[in-house]
C-alpha cells in the first residue's frame, strides 16, 4: 500500500499530518488504554506525550480522534497488529532470547461489559458467560503459549469465555516443542483425539499440574506431602506464564474489553503482548550484574537434576557471567560449581534446538579458568546479554 493511498484512507490531507505520528499515537493509546478522543486530549495535556511524539505546535498539529480511529481500523483490517507481534517474536528469536523445545500453556478471562444499555439493546453476541470457582464471568478468553526458558509469549488466540482451556491447546504448541507445561485445566491433554492422532504431538511430554484437591493429606499425618513435592518442579516452571499476563492486565490496564467482537480485541492483544515481550527484555537489565538472590537461584537450578533443561542452561550462563564480573576475587569455587553443573547438563537428554542455543558457550566452559575468563570477559558479557529469563 503506497504512502499516498494510506494518507487518503486515513483522511490525512495536510502535509504536516504524518503517518508515523499517528502510529506513535496508537502506541500511546495501547500503553495507557485510552479511547481515541482521550488519546487526542492526553497529547494536548501531557508534556511527556508531546516529547514522545516530537511535536512542535508552532508548525505541526495533533491528528484528531477520527484520524486515529481510521488508523486503528486499518491496522485491524490488514492484520498489522499480528504482523508486529510476529516481527517482535522473530527479533527475539534471532537474538536468541526465545528458547525452543518447550511451551507453557495458559488462558485468562477478559471481562466484557454485560450491560444492555446500547443501540441494539443486547450484549456482545461473541462474548459468553462462564463460571470460575463460585463466580460467574461474562467475556472472552485469551489463550497464550509461552516459551519455557525466557517466559516470552510466542502464540496467542482468542475464544469465547465458555470454551475450555484444553480445547485450544493444539493451536498453542509449536512444531519443535518436546515438553508442555500447564495448570490443571489441561489435565488429560495427552489423551485428546487431536493429540493422540498427530505423530509429532503424541510424542510430547505433558507436565500438567494437578488440582490442589488432589494433593491434600489429613491433618493427623506427620510425614511429608510427597504429592506436593513431586508437583513443585512443574509449578516452578509454569509460573512464568503469569508474567506477561501481569504486564498486560495490570501495568497496561487491559483487564476489560473496550471493543465489541473477538477480532478487534485480539488485534489489541497482539499489540499488548508484543509490548509485554519487549518490556520483559528491558526488565532483565542486560547491563551487568543483577541481584545476588537471582544468581543464587540460577546456580541452584544449574546444579539440580530436577530442574528443566532451559533453567539448567541459563543457570550455567549466569554462573559464568558472575565469574567474569567478580574480577579480582577468588573465582575457583565458582568455576568448580560451573563445571559440575556443565557435566550434569551434558549428561542430560538435550533437544537439538537447545544445543544450538548453548553452542557458543561450550568452548568457553570446557576450558574455563581464571586466565581464560579474564581474556574473554567482553565476549562472555556480550553473550550473557542474550540470555533468556529464568
Amino acid at each position: 500500500m503506497k504512502d499516498g493511498s494510506v494518507r487518503a484512507e486515513l483522511g490525512l490531507h495536510s502535509s504536516s499530518a504524518r503517518i508515523h505520528l499517528v502510529s506513535w499515537m496508537y502506541l500511546l493509546q495501547v500503553w495507557f488504554n485510552l479511547s481515541d478522543e482521550s488519546t487526542e486530549d492526553a497529547v494536548y495535556d501531557s508534556y511527556a506525550m508531546k516529547r514522545f511524539l516530537w511535536l512542535n505546535f508552532t508548525n505541526e498539529s495533533v491528528p484528531d480522534a477520527t484520524t486515529l480511529g481510521n488508523f486503528r481500523h486499518l491496522m485491524e483490517e490488514n492484520n498489522l497488529s499480528e504482523m508486529i507481534f510476529e516481527d517482535v517474536k522473530s527479533r527475539l528469536d534471532r537474538a536468541r532470547f526465545l528458547m525452543h523445545g518447550g511451551s507453557i500453556l495458559d488462558a485468562t478471562i477478559v471481562s466484557a461489559p454485560s450491560s444492555t444499555k446500547n443501540t441494539d439493546k443486547k450484549r456482545d453476541p461473541q462474548m459468553h458467560s462462564t463460571k470460575k470457582g463460585n463466580q460467574w464471568f461474562f467475556g472472552m478468553k485469551i489463550h497464550s503459549g509461552v516459551d519455557v526458558g525466557g517466559g516470552y509469549v510466542h502464540t496467542i488466540t482468542a475464544m469465547t469465555a465458555n470454551a475450555s482451556d484444553i480445547s485450544e491447546a493444539r493451536n498453542l504448541i509449536r512444531e519443535d516443542d518436546e515438553v508442555v507445561y500447564g495448570d490443571s485445566g489441561y489435565l488429560g491433554l495427552e489423551k485428546r483425539k487431536e493429540i493422540k492422532e498427530d505423530e509429532q504431538l503424541s510424542q510430547i511430554e505433558c507436565r500438567i499440574c494437578r488440582r490442589p484437591s488432589q494433593s491434600r493429606i489429613t491433618s493427623n499425618y506427620a510425614g511429608d506431602n510427597w504429592d506436593k513435592t513431586i508437583e513443585h518442579p512443574k509449578v516452578s516452571v509454569r509460573y512464568k506464564v503469569e508474567h506477561p499476563l501481569l504486564i498486560v492486565k495490570r501495568q497496561l490496564g487491559y483487564s476489560k474489553t473496550v471493543y465489541r467482537g473477538l477480532t478487534k480485541n485480539l488485534a489489541r492483544f497482539f499489540m499488548l503482548f508484543a509490548c509485554a515481550n519487549l518490556c520483559m527484555c528491558l526488565r532483565v537489565g542486560r547491563k551487568g550484574m543483577v541481584a545476588k538472590d537471582y544468581y543464587d537461584r540460577a546456580i541452584k537450578a544449574a546444579l539440580s537434576k530436577n530442574e528443566s533443561l532451559p533453567s539448567l542452561a541459563a543457570g550455567l550462563v549466569m554462573q559464568l557471567e558472575r565469574i567474569a564480573l567478580l574480577q579480582e576475587r577468588n573465582t575457583q569455587e565458582y568455576i568448580e560449581q560451573l563445571k559440575a553443573g556443565y557435566e550434569g547438563f551434558m549428561a542430560s537428554e538435550i533437544p537439538d534446538a537447545m544445543r544450538d542455543w548453548f553452542a557458543p558457550w561450550q568452548e568457553i566452559i570446557e576450558g574455563v579458568d581464571d586466565k581464560t575468563v579474564a581474556e574473554r570477559k567482553p565476549e562472555i558479557l556480550r553473550l550473557a546479554g542474550r540470555m533468556p529469563i529464568l
